[in-house]
């Protein structure tokens, strides 16, 4: 039986067992994926003995995505860039391979929405200046899109994410600034801005933007875009506040889903892509109460 899990503390949230539960028990392999809980402390025994672990591998959440490099031998480039790891596979030398599949899960589910294929790729702004902001920066220069703006209220946060994307990235042609989120947001550009994606925690937060923390909804194209990574609720406070603008609003969920899929060809070793269609949106949404 092929085993794989999802590692963290805390772990008890994490739907990924029931992402991969539903592609096991749809295409009949004999597998297993589990939570396990595991603290900072004890990260470094339950790496140091993976070998000997009947796991295949593992995705990794908070907070030791960016903690679990020392014990990896090998990792990707994107994950390099974005400076975290959400996947680990032992292969079949038993050295352990790093990978991030955030930006893959991202540009994936933007890609399979038909609003996506229709804009112009020349302004993106990125809220915040965490993990997932690396992981969506990393998704949009690759798809192409000429100019990003990363906005944070702290400043040096966006810049310091700036800065190591020029030093590390190559053969890319898109222009990158930081600005700081304050209450007015003043842009002169905001006009040709075909994609916001919100990557901070406000959007589980019941914050009216519109009020509490303004943003310029008003002033996009009617055509563009805003999404936010999380998913839980399905309508977060950001979307709800583009609302009014009649401006399509995506949430983070298919973002999870589609990060799950390089894992899960990788450690049941199924060739095929695993299908993500609307029963399978109605299964995770019914045992998870989203």
């Amino acid at each position: 039986m092929y085993k794989a899990a999802v590692i963290g503390c805390p772990i008890n949230h994490s739907i990924s067992p029931i992402i991969h539960q539903y592609w096991l028990e749809k295409y009949n392999i004999q597998g297993e994926y589990s939570r396990i809980h595991i603290t900072s402390d004890a990260l470094d025994g339950f790496f140091r003995d993976f070998v000997n672990h009947d796991l295949r591998g593992v995705n990794v959440t908070i907070p030791h995505k960016e903690s679990i490099k020392p014990y990896c031998h090998h990792i990707s480039d994107a994950a390099k860039m974005i400076g975290a790891i959400n996947m680990v596979t032992k292969q079949h030398n038993n050295e352990l391979y790093g990978d991030n599949s955030d930006y893959f899960g991202f540009i994936t589910d933007l890609k399979n929405h038909t609003a996506y294929q229709h804009i112009n790729k020349d302004i993106a702004i990125i809220l915040g200046a965490g993990g997932a902001a690396r992981a969506v920066m990393y998704a949009l220069i690759n798809d192409g899109f000429a100019n990003i703006i990363l906005m944070n209220r702290t400043l040096s946060k966006a810049e310091k994410i700036i800065q190591d994307f020029t030093n590390n990235m190559i053969n890319h042609h898109c222009h990158i600034t930081a600005q700081e989120w304050t209450e007015d947001i003043r842009t002169d550009s905001i006009n040709n801005v075909s994609l916001v994606v919100n990557t901070s925690a406000l959007g589980m937060k019941k914050i009216d933007f519109s009020l509490d923390f303004p943003f310029p909804f008003q002033r996009l194209p009617k055509n563009a875009i805003i999404y936010d990574v999380i998913y839980n609720p399905l309508k977060t406070w950001f979307m709800a506040s583009a609302a009014p603008y009649g401006l399509t609003a995506i949430n983070g969920l298919g973002m999870l889903l589609y990060q799950a899929i390089p894992g899960f060809q990788q450690w049941f070793d199924y060739a095929e892509t695993p299908i993500i269609d609307q029963h399978m949106h109605d299964v995770i949404l019914a045992k998870t109460g989203l």
